[in-house]
């Protein structure tokens, strides 16, 4: 389970930036990537179907599910799939 992107961490959605979540479940079943902001409110939620055993890569472009920019912030991401619930967090800069 990796999450990259943007410069030192910090991504920039001004220069085209955006999130890579590296996910390898362990069996089939769906992965499911929800990006919050620091209120706890769902902004956007992408889910994958997975065969299982290989190694997705889930782009995030820092829009919201309506497609509008996301503000600057910090975003907690929750990943889970079979095998997998992993938290962290990320921060967009504008």
């Amino acid at each position: 389970m990796t999450i990259v992107g943007g410069v030192n961490g910090y991504l920039d959605g001004t220069r085209g930036e955006a999130a890579s979540v590296f996910v390898r479940p362990t069996a089939a079943g769906d992965i499911r990537v929800r990006f919050y902001d620091m209120n706890g409110v769902l902004v956007r939620n992408i889910v994958v179907p997975s065969s299982g055993g290989l190694t997705l890569v889930i782009s995030w472009n820092l829009n919201s599910d309506s497609g509008q920019a996301v503000p600057a912030g910090v975003y907690p991401i929750l990943v889970e799939a079979p095998g997998i619930e992993y938290r962290d967090k990320l921060v967009v800069v504008r």
